[in-house]
């Protein structure tokens, strides 16, 4: 608060220290630059806070399927999708993304050994474009193409 407050009276300084025609061009730079903030903060920033806030819920899964895994050793990792605590992530990630849970046991009869989680943009015309996975190992593999991520997608 303290720069924003000194820029406000540097420019003060400034507007009363031109002539007219300096006055109008220092207008004028500060129109350019506020509307080159608006552009950056409307349409940039809300994407790239909702992705990362996909791959923050997404470890959270993560996180609570290793831990019921540890908590449960005869039964394995969780067969439904765990539940968590609500947290920041929670509703944008719900709000704007598909969450998917597939477990799988490598053997009949046995626990379950493999999870993947899916998280998948519902809109990908507005922005949200990147889809994320993550598996037992704990990896997120992540892809801007349209389709789901997989596996081999390259990771964070």
């Amino acid at each position: 608060m303290l720069a924003i407050s000194g820029l406000m009276w540097f420019w003060i300084l400034l507007f009363f220290l031109f002539s007219n025609r300096g006055r109008l061009a220092l207008l004028g730079y500060t129109l350019l630059v506020l509307l080159a903030y608006a552009n950056v903060n409307v349409d940039r920033f809300p994407i790239g806070a909702a992705e990362a806030r996909a791959v923050m819920h997404l470890r959270r899964l993560s996180q609570a399927a290793d831990s019921y895994r540890r908590g449960h050793p005869v039964e394995g990792f969780p067969a439904s999708l765990p539940t968590i605590s609500k947290g920041d992530d929670t509703e944008s990630t719900e709000r704007l993304y598909k969450i998917g849970y597939a477990a799988s046991m490598s053997n009949s009869g046995g626990s379950i050994d493999r999870f993947v989680i899916q998280v998948n943009p519902l809109w990908r015309d507005c922005g949200y474009a990147r889809s994320f996975v993550t598996t037992e190992e704990g990896k997120i593999h992540f892809t801007a193409e349209p389709r789901p991520a997989r596996i081999s997608d390259a990771t964070f």
